[in-house]
């Protein structure tokens, strides 16, 4: 789409050189794998049993409560597991997510619903360390 604006502006003489096309060319090398195969999404009318049979999987109360506050949150399954207790904003009710943790190196907000409440304060009666769900947080 940038390269569509330049191409317009060297036609209409408002630009004198086309800068987009060295570097596209350039980054033709880095562009993402296409070949990327990833898991099928769940149909939404299909969620619930989905849930339900995870559920009925996990063997711990920590995973299924691990897993319950994952769908409750949309989180990715190692923001989850890396989840510290000093994120939680318990009077806002919001999970501060630090840019460590995060895919997109950017801190993030999560709200917090009552339920993702409820599996926090479940988890900080058992819960040892400074992480939530597991104690050594990111498996290196």
């Amino acid at each position: 789409m940038i390269g569509q604006v330049l191409n317009f502006a060297v036609d209409e003489e408002h630009r004198t050189t086309d800068r987009v096309s060295p570097t596209k060319a350039a980054m033709q090398n880095y562009r993402r794998k296409t070949d990327i195969e990833h898991h099928p999404a769940v149909p939404w009318q299909n969620v619930p049993d989905a849930i339900k049979a995870i559920e009925a999987y996990a063997t711990k109360p920590v995973v299924h409560d691990a897993h319950a506050f994952l769908v409750l949150t949309a989180a990715r399954p190692g923001e989850v597991r890396d989840m510290e207790w000093d994120q939680v904003d318990w009077d806002a009710k919001v999970w501060n997510c630090p840019p460590s943790i995060l895919k997109n190196g950017r801190p993030h907000r999560v709200p917090l619903t009552p339920e993702a409440v409820a599996i926090l304060e479940r988890r900080s009666k058992v819960a040892k360390g400074g992480y939530v769900f597991f104690p050594e947080g990111r498996r290196n």
